[in-house]
């Protein structure tokens, strides 16, 4: 029978003709994930005050963020490949998954897909009660800009910045360099759990909080399912493309 032996998820769990899993052990702790969450906000900063980006300067503040993803991505490939000597890609989850992980996957982003239109039509019941409507809902700062956005070349910059580097970056840091040692210290869930709450904090947008939760729930649920961080990487492209298409279009 073909079956796989899991650990790191709050003991040991045999899944039967399960496709590749995520890594139950890495060699880099909690304390370097949170100081990689803590080093992508100071590169961040850091980038936004060389590059003087104002409030309402679009592209100042596409290139702080292109900037310190690269900053983020170069810095935790570094830091994986001295803790490991080798094989960064494998570690993080960056690898191949066959056709049973992308059903799996599949369903996961169903799953998925559910909860974020219940919670979003929930968050729109509480705001009907609260005699206000989504237009009455301010949009995040950079999500107004781009909206804004007068010339072809921003709009460009947007989509390589919000579609390609940001998920990128964002799942790397989260979904791997953090989530993995958490995982394999408290279990699945727990550190699916904590890890989505800050990654809701992380985008400092009150209003958007329980769908990027659930959101982030998603892509963990997605990475767990398939194997692979490619997974979560793409879905998160995916949903970022058609933000920046929505508000394009409004």
């Amino acid at each position: 029978m073909d079956k796989v032996v899991r650990e790191g998820d709050g003991g040991r769990s045999i899944a039967a003709g399960r496709g590749p899993l995520v890594p139950a052990r890495v060699p880099w702790g909690v304390l370097d994930g949170l100081a990689a969450v803590a080093f992508s906000l100071l590169v961040q900063g850091a980038f936004g005050l060389i590059l003087a980006a104002g409030p309402d300067d679009l592209a100042a503040q596409l290139k702080a963020g292109a900037a310190s993803y690269a900053a983020v991505l170069a810095a935790v490939w570094a830091m994986v490949r001295l803790r490991s000597g080798g094989g960064a890609a494998k570690l993080l989850g960056l690898k191949a998954a066959g056709l049973r992980a992308a059903i799996s996957g599949c369903v996961a982003a169903a799953a998925g897909a559910a909860a974020y239109l219940a919670v979003h039509q929930a968050f729109g019941a509480v705001l009907y009660c609260l005699n206000m409507g989504w237009e009455d809902v301010p949009r995040q700062p950079l999500v107004r800009l781009i909206a804004q956005a007068g010339s072809a070349r921003l709009v460009w910059l947007s989509v390589a910045v919000g579609v390609i580097l940001a998920p990128v970056a964002e799942e790397v840091l989260f979904r791997s360099v953090l989530y993995l040692p958490l995982r394999a210290r408290w279990g699945v869930l727990p550190a699916a759990v904590a890890v989505s709450v800050l990654f809701a904090a992380m985008h400092a947008y009150p209003w958007g909080t329980p769908m990027l939760f659930v959101l982030g729930l998603t892509f963990t649920a997605l990475f767990e399912s398939t194997g692979t961080l490619w997974a979560p990487i793409l879905a998160h492209s995916l949903y970022n493309g058609i933000m920046v298409l929505l508000v394009r279009m409004a």
